[in-house]
């Protein structure tokens, strides 16, 4: 009798572990189900957002150049409707642009700290990096106007055999009707030889003349050099933080892809030279490094990077990426700039910054990038929305 109620008290804990093994393997693929749903959302939000982001830029079209363009081809007159609506709807689109931001914010600290998002590889973060990377750099750059110039600085030499740095573009106001939509054209070239090299390339290759090969050339360029730098840093690092600093940073995709700024071109170098420098190559680490710095001469407060010992090298740039900020907040010389901020990204990915320290950094980009809002609504750099970028310097110290 015994024997009897020992085996039915086994066969029932047996059914009792089977059934709770079957629960186990629906919940287990139910997670499966649901983190690969999960997965799929984020890279699509990504991506689609870019894309949105890329058609809003347009909704920002100068008049002027329209109707430039319009003289060769009088289709592109349908477009009127996009700056008409713009000029009725600033506020609304000040708002939209405030909420593009904020979600690729919220997407990129997913990037940092979302579990789900660590198990993605990194093939298919790359791959999400090449399609988010060509949409913003496709964009209109319709916070930053000097992106033009560059273009019409390369064609003087081209078509007027001009040096763009002892003649402005004002110059050449009453026969080029590139420079109707064109601002700062009193000044003559500020940048390095480097900078003004780089842009001549789309110009030689389309011949100076075509604006829209030039335009979208230059932009494309830009796409590359923005991606070859991610994958460099993200090479000498090995650190899949990359992708929330530097493919997923709203701040560095709107003024080094959208706006198109040339500091770009000099982080891009810089990145070269660190590479050169840890792969003992000081002969070619320190070409790279003269060209980034004949991009923007900024890049030369790293010089000492050329003569310290590996084991210094990383203390020192720490100390860069805080004296920056310190002296831009101190400094009387100009006014302080947003993209500025950009140039702390020289140094930020060798520093391998975790948690707390990374969300101060992403939080002061995302600050600088919402206080476009009132140029966007208002048409005129007015009041900021969180203060002036200066004073919002000060707050990077939080993180360290």
């Amino acid at each position: 009798m015994n024997r009897k109620l020992n085996l039915s008290k086994t066969e029932s804990f047996l059914r009792t572990i089977r059934k709770e093994d079957k629960d186990d393997k629906r919940k287990i693929v139910f997670s499966l189900i649901l983190g690969k749903g999960a997965a799929l959302l984020y890279k699509s939000l990504l991506v689609l957002l870019s894309i949105v982001f890329c058609l809003y830029s347009y909704f920002w079209l100068d008049y002027a150049l329209l109707l430039m363009l319009a003289q060769t081809r009088p289709f592109l007159m349908e477009l009127k409707w996009l700056i008409d609506f713009c000029s009725a709807n600033r506020g609304m689109l000040a708002e939209i642009y405030i909420f593009l931001i904020f979600a690729l914010f919220i997407l990129q600290l997913a990037t940092l700290f979302s579990r789900l998002v660590k198990r993605l590889s990194i093939k298919s973060l790359f791959v999400i990096a090449v399609l988010t990377t060509l949409a913003f750099s496709f964009s209109y750059p319709f916070l930053f106007a000097d992106f033009f110039t560059y273009i019409f600085s390369a064609k003087m030499i081209m078509a007027y055999h001009a040096n763009p740095y002892k003649i402005p573009p004002e110059k050449f106001m009453s026969s080029d009707l590139w420079l109707g939509f064109m601002r700062n054209i009193e000044f003559t070239y500020t940048y390095g030889p480097v900078a003004l090299s780089y842009s001549l390339i789309p110009v030689i290759l389309f011949s100076g003349g075509r604006f829209l090969l030039n335009f979208f050339g230059l932009k494309l360029m830009n796409a590359v050099v923005f991606y070859l730098t991610g994958s460099l840093i993200f090479k000498i690092t090995k650190d899949k933080n990359t992708f929330s600093l530097w493919f997923f940073n709203p701040f560095l995709v709107l003024e080094l892809l959208m706006n198109a700024h040339n500091d770009l071109l000099m982080i891009f170098l810089f990145v070269i030279f660190i590479y050169f420098l840890q792969g003992r190559h000081p002969v070619k680490a320190f070409f790279a490094f003269a060209a980034s710095v004949l991009v923007k001469y900024f890049s030369v407060i790293a010089l000492p990077l050329l003569f310290l010992s590996k084991d210094k090298r990383k203390l020192f740039l720490k100390m860069l990426a805080l004296v920056v900020p310190l002296l831009l907040s101190i400094q009387r010389i100009r006014l302080v700039q947003s993209w500025y901020y950009s140039w702390v990204f020289l140094f930020l990915p060798f520093l391998e910054l975790k948690g707390r320290t990374l969300v101060v950094i992403y939080l002061i980009g995302f600050i600088l990038a919402v206080n476009y809002f009132s140029f966007i609504k208002l048409g005129y750099w007015g009041g900021r929305l969180f203060g002036l970028p200066k004073k919002i310097f000060y707050f990077f110290f939080l993180g360290w």
